[in-house]
């Protein structure tokens, strides 16, 4: 599969997607500034989140007080307002995000940000956060209108659950391949509760994490996650729901150098010697020496050699094997390394 102009699947690199969610605090120009945190990592792109709160919220729902440190407003209503970026900053964002060579996605939470997302913002591929994956009218819509890749989270949902709507998706006329990340909503989430073995691994197959550090996003990439996502923030000490459990800018840098140094160790090659090693091989190798003085013509024993560090190559163990028996085409000293041809 391809989203836009990167390639996705075995032998790819895995796809990085910097999650600003709703870290830009309302701000556009914070948006932008991880927009440049995302480019400059070097993630494939930067998504943010986009809600018609009309579409989500009970009116009960809405008028709940919400206060706390991580609150935007006095009300739960209030406070995801707070948190929603202007349709005119996605067009903004789309283009600076071009400009840096990263993609813009959008995780949709309901139908109308679908269609915006898809056929307003053309955004290469879409989301939908894991809160979606039992909300099926979201899901087909969204699956039905795309002809870009869907990725579906799986967080807060059983394997049955899962399993129902991946039925229900792979039962459409597909456009695009959908992808699935495997996800625990938590924030932050602990590692004992990450479950990677089971939800990561093949083509089409992802992880969203939320969890502290960055060894078990790194180790997601090792069991074959095609595409992974992690939370970025400018700083993790700002006030807002979901800073305490996102990468600041060094870790993502961090995060992504080290997932491109396991891809490159994992490509699977004939095991040879290196030219890197051929300098430690001549110099801790032991090669096959003269155990004492040999004339030409002596028929060569096991007893005849020893083997030593001769510091430049020579005759090894599992060759000089091959030469007992055979008569030496020239005299050697005390320690003199055979070489090739000398029986």
């Amino acid at each position: 599969m391809r989203i836009a102009d990167r390639e996705i699947g075995p032998g790819t690199p895995c796809y990085v997607i910097a999650e600003g969610g709703v870290n830009h605090n309302g701000s556009v120009a914070l948006a932008h500034e991880l927009v440049d945190v995302a480019a400059e990592a070097g993630a494939d792109a930067i998504k943010f989140q986009r809600r018609t709160l009309s579409k989500l919220l009970t009116r009960a729902a809405g008028e709940r007080p919400y206060g706390g440190p991580h609150s935007y407003g006095p009300t739960y209503l209030a406070h995801r307002a707070a948190l929603e970026l202007p349709d005119s900053a996605w067009f903004e964002l789309a283009r600076h995000a071009t400009g840096k060579g990263i993609h813009l996605l959008g995780s949709a939470w309901d139908e109308d940000s679908v269609d915006f997302l898809l056929h307003q913002v053309d955004v290469p591929a879409l989301k939908l956060p894991s809160a979606a994956m039992t909300d099926i009218d979201l899901v087909l819509h969204a699956f039905r209108s795309s002809v870009v890749p869907v990725i579906l989270s799986t967080g807060m949902a059983t394997a049955e659950e899962i399993a129902a709507t991946w039925a229900q998706i792979t039962s459409l006329p597909l456009r695009a391949d959908p992808i699935l990340l495997h996800c625990v909503s938590a924030y932050p989430a602990e590692y004992e509760d990450l479950n990677l073995v089971n939800g990561t691994g093949g083509w089409n197959l992802g992880y969203s994490g939320h969890e502290r550090g960055l060894a078990t996003t790194i180790a997601a990439v090792a069991l074959g996650a095609c595409v992974v996502e992690r939370h970025v923030t400018i700083d993790r000490s700002m006030r807002g729901p979901d800073h305490g459990a996102s990468l600041e800018p060094k870790g993502l840098s961090t995060l992504i150098r080290d997932i491109r140094h396991v891809e490159a160790a994992m490509v699977r090659k004939p095991k040879v010697v290196l030219p890197a090693e051929e300098p430690a091989r001549r110099r801790l190798v032991r090669y096959a020496v003269a155990a004492h003085p040999l004339v030409a013509g002596h028929a060569l024993r096991p007893e005849d050699v020893m083997m030593r560090e001769t510091g430049g190559g020579g005759v090894t163990g599992l060759e000089v094997a091959e030469m007992f028996g055979r008569t030496l085409t020239r005299s050697l000293v005390t320690e003199q390394p055979l070489r090739a041809g000398d029986a």
